[in-house]
């Protein structure tokens, strides 16, 4: 079972959304769990499994 978490949250109004602020926050938040998965597979067994974890915060 692999458990993968990765993510920043910085609160900003879509007003103070900066393409370079998206552009971390989707580096860490989407392309860390992809390729931590990626990674993991080749060493997973059947059976095995993945959960993406979040954090309550970023749903302020």
């Amino acid at each position: 079972m692999l458990f993968a978490n990765a993510g920043v949250v910085e609160h900003r109004t879509i007003d103070d959304l900066s393409p370079e602020h998206f552009n971390k926050t989707f580096a860490v938040n989407v392309r860390g769990l992809a390729f931590t998965v990626q990674k993991a597979l080749p060493l997973m067994r059947d059976g095995d499994g993945v959960e993406g974890l979040g954090h309550p915060s970023q749903y302020d």
